[in-house]
């Protein structure tokens, strides 16, 4: 009878490991690989990761802060892409860390007054660019409380970002980009 029990309990444990297993590999929350373009000749082109899970809601951000605050970030000592910059550039005034649509675990730095973006995974830098409207008004705002997400080879990306407080209580306001630059700003209630 014991046995039988403790048969039960090691067979529920090992199908439960199995499901997170499962989960982890389906969904990419078990990759932190470099997902490249390759170009013509056979270089890696880089490209601008997005968020994943862009908008507030309690289940994975329970805070509109998507940005630590300006102030001194500490870099390590070494020989990767990240110190580099950090010697070129000094201390980013604002650094974030998200998973990317890829399931790429990225590491984003901002300088405000240099209006460039780096973006890493792990050591490696793999996208450099200017500060777009996309990260202004994220530092200005917040993380949205709905978003929409759509990219096509021919028109590139648009975002819809829509901010309207917790349970309706703020003054909406809506926001469109197309590849990062707004192209529609709307308020109302």
């Amino acid at each position: 009878m014991l046995h039988k029990a403790l048969f039960t309990m090691t067979y529920q444990r090992l199908l439960g490991v199995a499901a997170l297993l499962i989960m982890a590999l389906t969904t990419g929350c078990a990759t932190s690989v470099v997902t490249s373009r390759i170009g013509p000749e056979g270089e890696r082109i880089m490209f601008k990761r997005y968020e994943r899970n862009l908008a507030r809601d309690y289940m994975h951000h329970f805070t509109r802060d998507i940005y630590d605050a300006p102030g001194v970030y500490d870099v390590k000592a070494g020989a990767g892409d990240q110190a580099i910059v950090a010697e070129d550039h000094g201390a980013p005034d604002f650094v974030r860390a998200f998973r990317s649509m890829t399931g790429e675990r990225v590491r984003e730095w901002i300088y405000t007054d240099q209006a460039l973006i780096f973006q890493f995974i792990g050591d490696e830098l793999v996208f450099t660019g200017p500060l777009t409207h996309l990260e202004q008004i994220l530092m200005s705002y917040g993380r949205p409380d709905f978003y929409d997400f759509f990219a096509s080879d021919i028109t590139g990306q648009s975002i819809d970002l829509l901010y309207t407080g917790t349970f309706g209580t703020r003054r909406l306001e809506n926001f469109k980009l197309n590849n990062d630059k707004i192209t529609l700003r709307s308020e109302g209630n």
